[in-house]
């Protein structure tokens, strides 16, 4: 990622009204134009701009980036070739790492199954020094494939797979993958290839489990699991995911719209999930995002009235991907809000939550859990529901 030396200026009225929002955050500096560090989204919902690099103090969080009102133009500077220097070093390093995390073999998917160390060579960091340590490439994951954030020019040149919406910084920094990463679908180890390359290799492709074009998925051997298969969860009753001639031989139940798959595949419990009190809309509504959504609704009985997931939103929002929940309770501004909210944080991680937003206040993941009142503030957006004073906001990541 580049940075930029920017023109000292002196933004005093719009500075002063950025402070007047940002009270809790550190303050920073871009080169004369004074801002507060703060999360990328926070600073979105504020209309102002987030400017990467070495601004904010080291006692902030890792992915937090200095927010201005305005940027000033960019404009030549005596060390200007020097900044040009480190920039062209940087993108040199990231094609040589690349190089060597993108010299994968092609492996056979006859030999038996052993640790998965192969995604390793991706997690280690780049070796730079000086300038170019702190602009190191970041580690990124596209549907548990492990890359690095860089250019997409960068990754293209090494053949590797470019995916949107992974990594901080400029639209052209995206999580870069190799091109026949390693995969798992149905339990067993593969390789992301072409459908038709897999299907030449007679073997099955498995969508839902690699990075890039819609033709490239996880490539495994016929064979199925054995039983147990993927777990499932209807309305908080636990199961496996079966075919339902399989389930009925066992003489449990099966539920569908709770498992990926053909339409034979469904969610199989040995006893009756129970009839929902409270129901989550499914049009448009991803599945593990439903099974998560009634999760939380039987961990915490009686605290939410109703549910909503997919509607249209303006500017940046999850809920027209089907991957957010409203959960509306009883009482503005209650306790028991809080408690549900915390709780959602609490099991953010085999919930697969991405960000949780309770009365003003916004909890992301991957913090480490914390009680409410130390969550980010945000700005207020000047009704109950805008400021989630009525409804805990749940979003969701997009893999299951």
């Amino acid at each position: 990622m580049r940075s930029y030396l920017f023109p000292i200026l002196t933004l005093a009225a719009a500075s002063t009204v950025l402070a007047e929002n940002t009270k809790s955050f550190e303050p920073c500096n871009v080169n004369g134009v004074k801002g507060s560090c703060m999360p990328d989204l926070e600073c979105e919902s504020r209309s102002s701009i987030s400017v990467a690099g070495d601004w904010c103090p080291d006692s902030t969080p890792a992915n937090w980036q200095c927010c201005v009102s305005e940027l000033p133009p960019l404009i030549e500077r005596p060390n200007q070739n020097r900044k040009r220097d480190l920039d062209a070093e940087l993108e040199r390093r990231d094609f040589e790492d690349l190089d060597s995390d993108f010299d994968l073999e092609e492996r056979d998917l006859d030999e038996p199954d052993g640790d998965d160390d192969d995604d390793d060579d991706l997690d280690s960091d780049l070796d730079l020094d000086n300038g170019l340590e702190k602009r190191a490439a970041k580690g990124c994951s596209v549907l548990g494939v492990k890359g690095k954030c860089v250019k997409t020019s960068t990754c293209k040149g090494k053949g590797g797979v470019s995916t949107a919406g992974f990594c901080p910084g400029p639209a052209n920094v995206q999580c870069c993958t190799p091109e026949k990463a390693s995969c798992k679908a149905h339990g067993l180890k593969g390789t992301c290839l072409k459908t038709s390359a897999c299907k030449s290799k007679g073997r099955v492709s498995t969508p839902g489990h690699c990075p890039g074009p819609k033709d490239v998925q996880c490539c495994t051997e016929k064979k199925k699991p054995q039983e147990p298969g993927k777990s499932c969860s209807v309305r908080g009753t636990k199961g496996t995911c079966m075919k339902t001639s399989a389930c009925k031989a066992k003489r449990h139940i099966s539920t569908p719209g709770f498992c990926p798959g053909p339409a034979d595949i469904q969610c199989c419990t040995s006893k009756k999930p129970e009839e929902p009190k409270i129901t989550i809309p499914g049009y448009r509504c991803k599945k593990h995002v439903v099974s998560a959504g009634y999760e939380i609704l039987k961990a915490n009985p009686g605290k939410v009235k109703s549910v909503g997931c997919y509607g249209k939103r303006s500017g940046k929002s999850e809920h027209p991907l089907g991957l957010a929940l409203d959960l509306m309770v009883h009482k503005k501004q209650s306790k028991e809000g809080q408690i549900l909210a915390e709780w959602v944080m609490n099991h953010a991680s085999s919930l697969k939550v991405k960000y949780v937003i309770w009365n003003q206040r916004i909890w992301e993941t991957p913090s480490k859990p914390v009680d409410w009142s130390k969550w980010t503030k945000m700005k207020d957006r000047g009704s109950p529901t805008e400021n989630h004073w009525d409804h805990v906001h749940v979003s969701f990541h997009g893999y299951a």
